[in-house]
């Protein structure tokens, strides 16, 4: 679906597999950058490559002009089909230093961070062309610049980009999805980096992974909804640890999750990953 005259987003659905034979449904969104060449906003599980790909010969543009590939993160919703991608396109691939090894070595950030399904997810470790740092500049053509803005707390390495044709903000999964199961690892590095976001002039596009894509007042209020999510899940964690104590963490997170009214899904390695990023906070 095109939203502005240089970006399309498209929706790309997956599922994570729980204990029980059980799943969660979820879906991604990445986008594609269309200028004088494509440059491409993640790049969803393994296999997305084709709807990707049939995607951009739809627009009337072919696959091999994707010669960038800028990643918010490496969890397996964002970087399962970059190694098919480069493959096939040649394209240049950019990632955090914080996260360049869990591109490269997918096997470590499996050990490190195991996901349900991890290995139908992401189809392989991928090369980085390009480390980025805070605050790079990349020109990747004459028509598309963009700002690479360290947003760490949802992961070490989390990038946003600041498209600067548009005054279009990608924030991948920085910000937290009010009513959506926390997923984090350091609460409060996600709360910094929502106010530095927040303190960005105003753009007019917030495009997140997480959520839809947000402009005018949606956009404005992703920001609040956001610290309301941050600070709803602490204060809930603050309430169960001294209701049942720090020593079963697992009670606690049940204790959190009716707290917040959370699906019963929310149970999970992610949400319990979470949950101990606030045993940091004080």
């Amino acid at each position: 679906m095109k939203i502005s005259n240089y970006i399309d987003v498209l929706n790309i659905p997956f599922s994570v597999k729980l204990p029980n034979d059980k799943s969660l449904e979820r879906s991604v969104q990445m986008y594609i950058l269309v200028g004088e060449q494509l440059a491409l906003i993640d790049t969803g599980v393994a296999g997305s490559e084709k709807v990707i790909f049939d995607y951009i010969e739809s627009i009337g543009r072919k696959p091999k002009e994707i010669k960038h590939i800028l990643l918010t993160h490496t969890h397996p919703d964002h970087i399962g089909a970059v190694s098919a991608i480069k493959e096939a396109t040649g394209a240049k691939v950019y990632v955090h230093a914080a996260e360049q090894a869990w591109l490269e070595d997918t096997e470590k950030q499996f050990a490190e961070r195991p996901v349900g399904g991890f290995h139908e997810l992401v189809g392989g470790s991928c090369k980085a062309d390009q480390v980025l740092h805070d605050g790079e500049v990349l020109h990747l053509c004459h028509n598309l610049t963009l700002k690479a803005i360290h947003s760490p707390g949802h992961s070490a390495g989390s990038v946003s980009y600041l498209l600067q044709q548009e005054n279009a903000l990608f924030t991948g999964d920085a910000i937290p999805v009010k009513g959506d199961i926390p997923i984090y690892d350091d609460w409060a590095q996600s709360l910094a980096s929502l106010e530095k976001l927040e303190n960005l002039p105003f753009p007019a596009f917030v495009l997140p992974a997480w959520d839809s894509p947000k402009t005018g007042k949606d956009a404005e209020e992703v920001f609040s909804h956001g610290f309301d999510m941050l600070y709803d899940v602490h204060q809930a964690f603050c309430e169960a640890k001294d209701e049942v104590g720090l020593a079963d963490m697992q009670a606690v997170a049940a204790s959190m999750i009716t707290k917040l009214q959370l699906p019963a899904q929310s149970m999970n390695p992610l949400f319990i990953r979470s949950v101990m990023s606030h045993l940091k906070v004080r």
